[in-house]
């Protein structure tokens, strides 16, 4: 129930679309503040006791945690029951949801929308609107899961989209993966810097730095868990990068010409 579960918790209450929305936490002090923050309607000691009650699942733990919750999710649910989650990447999670008894309908999940900010004091239920949403199918999936996730989804302000386990960890090692590590080596660069001379930096730094403010137990376990996709994607910017510190040395030409494909391929990616 921290910043993304919890927010999905305070979504789920405003959309309309669920009875009630409990929650669970494993530090009881965590689930006592999102109760008091009304992000959720209750919540509860036994999980696996809330497990066997409710309609939908969402998991919203570190992904190795994800994958270690999900037997005993299938072991308490109920047959029909809707599970997902929101972990960051995707392959290793839609294998153990694969092992999933036959009757739990299972989809992987990934909101594109966070902070560097943790902990239910962070959650909001606007947290989604706008963002892209990764869904995955499993083995368990079928056309009314995936639909109802698509509701869900939509109900949040955010735009799903299907896709598959590989492709969602190849993309996200470049959009999100990569960024980290660029922001750690920035920050790294500036604090070796001779103390005599002082930081003088603006908005293009400090936004360029601001994933190395994110968790470091979260952030370095999505890194070892991806981390086939992301030294793929690094090794191509390390690439880019060389080509563009010849392009310095005196190819003025060349320079130019990244500098304005780039203006506008960024426009044509993000959809400006």
């Amino acid at each position: 129930l921290g910043l993304v579960g919890g927010s999905l918790a305070a979504a789920s209450r405003k959309s309309g679309l669920f009875e009630s929305v409990h929650g669970y936490d494993r530090k009881p002090a965590v689930a006592r503040e999102a109760m008091q923050r009304g992000l959720v309607d209750a919540v509860g000691d036994d999980l696996d006791a809330e497990l066997a009650a409710a309609d939908v699942v969402a998991l919203a733990a570190p992904v190795d945690r994800i994958i270690e919750l999900i037997p005993r999710v299938g072991a308490a649910v109920r047959a029909g029951t809707l599970v997902t989650d929101v972990g960051s990447t995707k392959r290793k999670i839609v294998a153990a949801m694969n092992e999933l008894p036959d009757g739990v309908c299972a989809v992987g999940g990934h909101p594109m929308a966070g902070s560097t900010a943790a902990g239910p004091g962070a959650a909001r239920p606007g947290l989604f609107q706008g963002a892209r949403w990764a869904l995955v199918a499993t083995r368990g999936s079928d056309d009314d899961a995936m639909e109802k996730l698509r509701m869900m989804v939509r109900s949040f302000g955010a735009e799903p989209v299907v896709m598959e386990a590989e492709a969602h960890d190849r993309i996200v090692a470049l959009t999100s993966h990569v960024p980290a590590l660029m922001a750690v080596g920035l920050v790294e660069n500036a604090a070796q810097r001779s103390s005599s001379d002082p930081l003088f930096a603006g908005p293009g730094f400090w936004s360029a730095t601001r994933l190395a403010e994110s968790n470091v137990e979260m952030m370095e376990q999505i890194l070892l868990d991806n981390s086939d996709c992301v030294s793929a994607e690094l090794a191509r910017l390390e690439r880019t990068l060389g080509e563009l510190r010849a392009a310095l040395a005196g190819d003025r030409q060349d320079l130019r010409a990244r500098l304005s494909r780039a203006r506008e391929a960024r426009g044509a990616l993000l959809g400006l």
